[in-house]
């Protein structure tokens, strides 16, 4: 074997393992991919609580009452969404939507005593779990899907935190898929989280409203007499309170406008750094 030969084969071994090398060392972005589904877990475990009852009680503890049913409904359903938008295997995701309100409950002290009553808080929690973890489920499958979910858990989570800055975030994600060439696009999608968020809180004051006119103990009217009364109140409050819970609802949000723009110039300059490797 000639000399030149023997040189160019090295040299061509160097510029393989050289093209080789980057895609061998893990990036930031790889690293992240990897770390993320333990990381989501950890957040989901954390953020349950504070996601739907943040306010209402102690760390970690519930208001377990048939009057308070109608925030342990909401509240159980915005956690579940949180975490269905976090946690993407489905064991994990159970264990933090079911094994949750099971802690909460132990360490708090339920104000039932009655067969009714803890029926009644039981279904509230479950039916809450159920539909929050399909709509966080939805919500995971894209960007815009994930904007619309949170803002579902803005309007309707009883928690004390700020509603409007998840809603002013949610408005922002749109931009993931915005461009010059897809103005309208990204218009409709502004529109449908702002609809999103106020038909959620407009169910929210309904929900609440309505649950005041259902009796707290047992004896009273039949089950039919009581879902009457709770959709005649909630409808009768919608029609007479629509447009001020709609204003202070767009109030919230219009007072954390400035985290729409934030998040929303961090995302396009994340997609043009992204564009131009």
């Amino acid at each position: 074997m000639s000399p030149s030969t023997t040189k160019s084969g090295a040299s061509a071994a160097s510029s393989s393992a050289a093209e080789a090398a980057p895609e061998s060392t893990p990036t930031v972005l790889s690293l992240l991919r990897r770390g993320w589904p333990p990381l989501a877990i950890f957040l989901a475990a954390v953020l349950w609580w504070p996601a739907g009852f943040w306010g209402r009680d102690d760390w970690l503890r519930l208001p377990i009452s048939v009057p308070t049913a109608d925030v342990l409904l909401l509240g159980s359903l915005a956690a579940a969404a949180v975490t269905g938008l976090l946690v993407r295997s489905p064991w994990p995701r159970f264990a933090i939507v079911a094994g949750f309100p099971v802690l909460a409950w132990l360490t708090s002290s339920p104000a039932v005593t009655d067969s009714r009553g803890r029926a009644i808080v039981i279904t509230a929690l479950v039916v809450g779990a159920i539909i929050g973890t399909w709509l966080g489920e939805r919500g995971a499958r894209a960007t815009t899907a994930t904007a619309g979910t949170l803002a579902v858990v803005a309007g309707l989570t009883p928690a004390t935190w700020p509603h409007g800055a998840l809603a002013a975030v949610a408005l922002a994600l749109p931009f993931t898929v915005a461009s010059w060439q897809r103005v309208a696009p990204t218009v409709i999608g502004l529109l449908r989280v702002v609809a999103t968020y106020l038909v959620a809180g407009l169910l929210a004051a309904a929900v609440d409203q309505g649950w005041n006119a259902v009796p707290a103990r047992s004896g009273g009217p039949s089950f039919r007499e009581q879902l009457r009364a709770f959709f005649t109140r909630a409808w009768d409050h919608l029609q007479a309170h629509a447009g001020d819970v709609t204003t202070d609802l767009l109030g919230d949000v219009a007072s954390w406008l400035w985290l729409t723009v934030v998040v929303a110039i961090v995302i396009v300059v994340v997609r043009v750094a992204r564009s131009r490797r």
